[in-house]
């Protein structure tokens, strides 16, 4: 998660860090897998007087398919962020393994912003990775990081990878 402080709390990290708060408070570092992304994202820090800490890091969605998937909405993982002082969520993750993706749709595994004007930091984007044979359509990605007090939290990471055909053989000298 994100820095706590006397009265401030930094962003939570993920695929991208964390910002820092206005007393310097650095944000939660990054970690997982890019390639295969099945972690959540990490809260907020908790400010001084806030309970139940920082807002909270997006969740996991993970989509393993015999066949085709379509998107043709949005489908999110994004942080969260609290009233207050408290720092904001990273994204989490969305992780799709189909031999055919298509669709018009949107991934989202956005960093929320630093709640309000308050001085807390932004949460760090999440991670996509899509693995497939091949897609048809335009899919969009987001992993940006939310704004904070001080700094905007790092982007997430985005891997489009191609998946071998069934029956492919790999020869290694």
């Amino acid at each position: 998660g994100g820095g706590n402080s006397t009265d401030l709390g930094a962003g939570g990290g993920y695929g991208g860090v964390g910002s820092t708060d206005l007393r310097g408070n650095a944000g939660g570092p990054t970690y997982g897998s890019s390639n295969a992304p099945t972690l959540a994202g990490s809260a907020g820090g908790r400010a001084s007087g806030n309970a139940v800490g920082g807002g909270a890091g997006g969740g996991v969605v993970w989509v393993q398919a015999a066949r085709y998937v379509t998107v043709n909405g949005v489908i999110s993982a994004n942080g969260a962020a609290l009233e207050g002082n408290s720092g904001a969520g990273s994204g989490g993750s969305i992780y799709v393994y189909a031999p055919r993706f298509q669709g018009t749709g949107r991934l989202e595994a956005n960093g929320a912003n630093g709640p309000g004007v308050n001085w807390a930091g932004g949460g760090g984007g999440g991670r996509i990775a899509i693995w497939r044979f091949n897609w048809t359509d335009f899919m969009t990605t987001s992993v940006t990081g939310g704004v904070g007090y001080l700094s905007i939290g790092g982007p997430g990471t985005v891997v489009w990878g191609q998946r071998p055909l069934p029956g492919t053989v790999f020869v290694v000298h």
